[in-house]
């Protein structure tokens, strides 16, 4: 196939919903679009690393990969096509031998998401609930030895992520879990090596949950003296509680009133938070490992 004609054929899977995901096509429309688009990354991933394109078809195809995964609109990207997104970029990188651009895009991907954000510019949305509140006993005694308060500084937010997003079919499921990896995971991963020793992985293991609360239609008062159910402030464990104890209950009218949407919202958060932590474990797990063989290598010489 001749390169001229496989560039057309690119421009024609990258672009072909001309940048309306929702607004003018139904689901399924938008849908195979995102299909399309996926398939186009994968493409230009292989366009990049033949000998077939020249230099500047090359920069051309970069040109279109950073359109399709940094809007204008700063709309989050699908996670099927910010999956492939990333393996683009893992290939440009090297090539080029620049990496602050690729940590720059990734950032900003990252940003588009909402799924992290500063504690200190945070505003708490209804029917939310936060998990995570109570530090581990490390942390704590870390606290309490040296005398200072510790800042948890980071929220990380799904039910702000999964606010936007539609996900009818059990495969967006896993596409969401792999996505919130390897995402986080390239972002840290590049960050790591931007800061080096100075890197903090306890900012990133302390971070808070925020998570979708489950709402009732009507409250079942003889089951909820002492719970509120739609107070947005109960912790994550109150609100499985509260769960587990109508689930004990056989009554059809309770059946009726719970919100089995919100409970699979609830559920796809807490796959996409476990994703999420073992990204970052990961990362810490590396960056501790290596600082620990460096600190070695110094005593010695010393």
């Amino acid at each position: 196939v001749d390169s001229t004609e496989l560039m057309i054929l690119l421009q024609k899977l990258m672009f072909c919903c001309s940048g309306q995901w929702r607004a003018n096509c139904t689901q399924e429309t938008c849908q195979r679009n995102v299909d399309k688009v996926a398939s186009g990354l994968l493409l230009a991933t292989h366009m990049i690393q033949s000998l077939a394109f020249s230099v500047q078809d090359k920069e051309c195809i970069y040109q279109w990969v950073q359109k399709v995964l940094l809007p204008t609109t700063r709309r989050s990207v699908q996670a099927k096509v910010g999956s492939n997104g990333l393996k683009f970029l893992s290939c440009w990188s090297p090539q080029q031998g620049n990496q602050t651009n690729i940590f720059q895009h990734i950032k900003m991907i990252l940003a588009n998401t909402g799924l992290v954000q500063d504690k200190e510019s945070y505003h708490k949305q209804n029917n939310t609930i936060f998990a995570y509140e109570d530090l581990p006993s490390c942390f704590v005694q870390k606290e309490t030895t040296n005398n200072v308060k510790l800042k948890r500084r980071f929220l990380f937010c799904f039910n702000s992520y999964l606010q936007f997003r539609i996900l009818t079919r059990p495969s967006d499921w896993q596409d969401e879990v792999s996505w919130v990896f390897h995402l986080i995971d390239a972002y840290l991963r590049h960050g790591r090596k931007k800061r080096k020793s100075k890197w903090q992985p306890n900012r990133w293991l302390e971070g808070l949950l925020e998570l979708p609360a489950i709402s009732f239609e009507e409250e079942p008062k003889p089951l909820f003296n002492n719970y509120n159910v739609e107070n947005s402030s109960n912790t994550l464990n109150e609100q499985l509680e509260i769960r587990a104890r109508v689930s004990l209950v056989k009554d059809n009218y309770l059946t009726r009133k719970l919100k089995i949407e919100e409970l699979l919202r609830l559920a796809l958060a807490l796959l996409l938070g476990i994703s999420l932590s073992i990204g970052i474990l990961k990362n810490s797990h590396e960056h501790l490992r290596r600082n620990g063989k460096n600190e070695g290598k110094k005593e010695a010489t010393n």
